[in-house]
């Protein structure tokens, strides 16, 4: 029997939803590979109706887990420098970053904000996709998007 839940679209979408959480390619297939392990364990269970919004949730929780357990690994061992992530940005995209120090800024600016900025201004979605991605309601989207922004400022000043 073939599982149709591991297909290809659903392995970039894990893959490009990670991303935004964990912002380097290591650390992102590591929760991928979680992910879609999770998804072959489950995928008896899911109604195929609810596939997308289950892979949104799981993908997001896998990438908050990990997200708090390089936290505390980092409050262990030293702190990486940003560099790290701006050697993951893309070519055209690393110049503007670091000069904007908006990198920086934004690895230093607390979950949700973060990723909802990522998502608003470097994929371009709208609230409500920001919001179904997420699970949760695009009026809250734009209040975490507006805080986030005040916020990214005062960490950029």
């Amino acid at each position: 029997m073939e599982n149709t839940c591991l297909d290809q679209p659903h392995q970039k979408r894990i893959y490009g939803l990670a991303y935004q959480y964990m912002g380097n390619r290591e650390d992102t297939e590591d929760v991928a590979q979680e992910v879609l392990l999770r998804l072959w364990n489950h995928s008896s269970h899911i109604a195929s109706e609810a596939l997308e919004t289950w892979i949104s949730q799981a993908t997001r929780n896998a990438c908050l887990d990990a997200l708090r357990r390089r936290k505390s690994y980092r409050s262990v061992v030293s702190t990486r420098d940003c560099e790290l992530a701006v050697r993951n940005t893309p070519a055209t995209e690393v110049n503007l970053l670091q000069h904007l120090g908006i990198e920086e800024a934004l690895s230093r600016l607390a979950e949700p904000y973060r990723t909802v900025i990522r998502l608003r201004y470097f994929k371009g979605l709208s609230h409500k996709a920001i919001g179904r991605q997420l699970g949760m309601p695009p009026s809250t989207v734009r209040v975490y998007l507006s805080r986030g922004q005040r916020r990214l400022l005062v960490l950029l000043e």
